[in-house]
């Protein structure tokens, strides 16, 4: 998720980075679905979620990410709360799952 935080040039670029991080899936026929997923800025498509949230800890772009922040907040929601994790999630892992919801 780190990855293309200069954003991409355009749809196509977009479609080759899912492909590439999912590559058990097929590549639609058309980028234009993507469309929902990234936002238009500067002439340059992003993903439409705030890459901030991924930053490491130590500001290196491979270094370990600091969820403490996204921990306390989740632990503080007092409503009742459905938790859907994707199986290859690399945002939170079945391990943090069991920790945060236990």
């Amino acid at each position: 998720m780190r990855a293309h935080p200069d954003g991409f040039a355009g749809l196509e670029d977009v479609a080759e980075a899912v492909t590439a991080y999912n590559p058990h899936r097929q590549r639609p026929a058309s980028p234009e679905g993507l469309r929902r997923n990234i936002r238009l800025g500067d002439g340059r498509w992003y993903w439409h979620w705030d890459p901030a949230f991924m930053r490491p800890r130590d500001h290196r772009p491979d270094g370990p990410f600091d969820n403490s922040r996204l921990t306390d907040a989740a632990r503080a929601v007092a409503a009742p709360t459905l938790l859907v994790r994707g199986q290859q999630s690399e945002v939170l892992s079945a391990t943090g799952r069991r920790s945060c919801c236990a």
